[in-house]
């Protein structure tokens, strides 16, 4: 007597592994156009610790510098989710920059502050700032 067939077929079998391995170069084709076409079009904002609120004159001065090949502008800055402050600042490559903003609301010596810094990139950069008390 002659059993029936267990199984898949060789062929499909085949079909299968063709498909597969056709995914995976695929996939892998993809990831490298991508990351190939993305080579050279970078920025890297760095944020100063020298970056401060002088109450005094009631202005952040923002020390940033741009240590990527492409241009990044700023749009917003937000102090510690209570100030919102629209602005247009444009750094290019290479760029050190300390820019001095007018705010709106004061700031208290010895407290420490979040700044949020948004670019029209999509990028955010969070960086806490402290006031320290002057002696007197």
């Amino acid at each position: 007597m002659i059993s029936p067939k267990k199984g898949i077929s060789s062929l499909l079998v085949y079909v299968l592994i063709i498909g597969v391995t056709l995914t995976i170069i695929i996939g892998f084709i993809g990831y490298a156009l991508s990351v190939w076409s993305h080579q050279g079009t970078y920025k890297t904002l760095l944020i100063y610790p020298d970056t401060r609120i002088d109450t005094e004159n009631n202005t952040l001065i923002l020390h940033i510098t741009n240590k990527g090949s492409v241009t990044a502008q700023i749009y917003k800055i937000i102090i510690q989710n209570s100030e919102v402050i629209e602005t247009t600042i444009i750094i290019r490559p290479g760029d050190n920059v300390e820019v001095t903003i007018p705010l709106n609301k004061t700031y208290k010596p010895g407290n420490s502050y979040i700044i949020e810094i948004y670019t029209k990139e999509g990028d955010v950069l969070k960086q806490p700032i402290y006031i320290p008390i002057k002696a007197e």
